[in-house]
């Protein structure tokens, strides 16, 4: 059964429901409600935050400015091993890694 929603962003068991208004947030959070009713799946009430400002999402700070980088992810990057071999491959790996993360946190 597919359960994407385009109000909600999924990874694993993390749930990120969106909306522009209070009214349109209710209305989104109904709709994933009944499609996890449908697929006879539950949630933990617990875990559950409803009406969030702000909500760290795969290491990113989501709300309605945008998305930023969360802070352990510039740390990541300065703590990247560098490569211990002056070998052309291995520094062109180390560029691409880094070129390639700055590519993810522009597109996100």
């Amino acid at each position: 059964m597919n359960l994407r929603l385009k109000p909600a962003l999924v990874y694993l068991d993390d749930i990120i429901i969106v909306g522009r208004t209070f009214e349109e947030q209710l209305n989104n959070i109904r709709k994933v409600f009944q499609r996890l009713q449908k697929a006879n799946l539950k949630l933990s009430p617990k875990r559950c935050k409803f009406f969030q400002k702000e909500v760290s999402y795969l290491g990113h700070i989501i709300s309605s400015d945008g998305v930023k980088t969360g802070p352990e992810k510039p740390e990541a990057v300065v703590d990247w091993p560098r490569p211990e071999t002056l070998l052309a491959q291995d520094i062109v790996r180390y560029l691409y890694d880094v070129v390639r993360y700055c590519e993810c946190r522009t597109i996100s």
